[in-house]
């Protein structure tokens, strides 16, 4: 009779200590794909690098022979030329890597044109604004 009842008991303990594992494993295995060793990780970090290298290669033909750029200022936002998209002037400002920019400012707010032009000659940057 005492065999038959301490092996329900191991039988529940080794079920409890078993869930526990499987609980222990998958957060252990998500702290470990936060931290860049989990399943996954490689193909993520490659589409990234993919990204990074399309970004600089974009910057790179927007530069001409002269080592200028050309933004658009429009309302509050700016764009590169042939670019569709706006982004904050601020932050296209830190992104441009020239030695000289054309502002083309028909259609920015003056604040803004001052502004971004500002920011572009603290970084060391010849600006022209061009205007009509």
């Amino acid at each position: 009779m005492v065999a038959s009842v301490k092996r329900p008991a191991r039988v529940g303990i080794f079920a409890v200590l078993a869930v526990a594992i499987a609980v222990a494993a998958g957060y252990l295995n998500n702290c470990f794909t936060g931290l860049g060793f989990g399943p996954g990780q490689g193909a993520g970090q490659l589409e990234a690098t993919k990204d990074v290298a399309k970004d600089a290669a974009r910057d790179v033909t927007k530069i001409d022979p002269t080592g200028k750029v050309r933004v658009v200022v429009q309302g509050e936002h700016c764009r590169m030329e042939g670019d569709k998209a706006t982004q904050s002037c601020e932050d296209l400002c830190k992104e441009i890597v020239a030695s000289a920019a054309d502002v083309e400012a028909t259609a920015g707010t003056q604040g803004t044109v001052d502004r971004f032009k500002s920011c572009l000659q603290a970084r060391g940057i010849k600006v022209q604004v061009l205007s009509e």
